[in-house]
């Protein structure tokens, strides 16, 4: 298995309606919104933080609005067809298939699969991995690939192909709500202890407590913790800013994710 130091928390992921609307709220938010590209059916933005960590904006094309792809999709016809599949992608689509809102998160590794392998001997159910490319507003080509399980629990794999520092732009101003790192990403889950077991266990990272009981997971620089359907959002973030006093950002603007932004000690 590879080492918990070699597995780091990469991003979230937003499933958003309108992609320029979510670039405009965001940015109305006090964030610095960089477009990433088009990834053939899909095209996202990201907001990027000073631990290389970020939020991924995701929002279909004009493709997808096909009404034959429309009704495809409703009758789960794409769905049926990828899972009898058995790749990534069958996981990926429930990203865009669903309602708005935040839909999955990421961690990246140096070796996916390692860690395909010890999941296959853990049990688990392991989604055949792919390569996923996207095209940036400059006119390069980034390649990654993507692994995981079809257990929402656990997070998608990604390991860079293309340098990491061509997929995730370098932070060239601080955002203007002095919003710096990613410190915390809080999940909605049947039960609270046992998806901290479940990925303390296959992304060998050790779990431990907060002040209020919650268990937690560190990956990397960021800490994972589950409540038990107590939030009134299905994802919260809590990001460390420059400011005085912690803010809890507009929830009309946050498409579905709570971010609450905490004052660096």
């Amino acid at each position: 298995m590879t080492t918990a130091q070699a597995i780091q928390f990469d991003h979230v992921v937003i499933f958003v309606a309108d992609l320029d609307q979510a670039i405009k709220d965001f940015n109305a938010l006090g964030f610095n919104v960089t477009r990433g590209g088009s990834h053939g059916l899909t095209e996202n933005a990201l907001i990027t933080f000073s631990n290389n960590t970020y939020i991924e904006l995701l929002g279909l094309k004009a493709f997808w609005h096909n009404p034959i792809i429309r009704t495809a999709q409703k009758l789960g016809i794409l769905q049926c067809l990828l899972n009898i599949k058995g790749t990534i992608t069958s996981r990926l689509l429930t990203w865009v298939s669903g309602a708005p809102g935040p839909v999955d998160w990421v961690v990246r590794t140096d070796n996916l699969t390692q860690i395909e392998k010890a999941w296959r001997n853990a049990g688990l159910t392991v989604l055949k991995s792919e390569t996923f490319s996207r095209k940036t507003e400059a006119g390069d080509k980034l390649r990654w690939l993507l692994g995981g399980s079809n257990n929402c629990d656990l997070p998608i794999v990604l390991e860079d192909i293309t340098p990491y520092a061509q997929r995730v732009p370098v932070i060239k101003q601080s955002h203007p709500n002095q919003a710096m790192a990613l410190l915390r990403v809080q999940l909605n889950a049947q039960n609270a202890y046992s998806a901290a077991d479940r990925l303390s266990q296959h992304l060998n990272s050790s779990r431990s407590e907060d002040q209020p009981g919650q268990p937690l997971v560190r990956l990397g620089n960021v800490d994972l913790c589950f409540a038990e359907n107590s939030m009134p959002h299905n994802m919260q973030l809590e990001i460390a800013c420059a400011n005085d006093s912690p803010q809890s950002l507009d929830s009309t603007k946050c498409h579905g994710i709570q971010i609450n932004l905490l004052p660096h000690g």
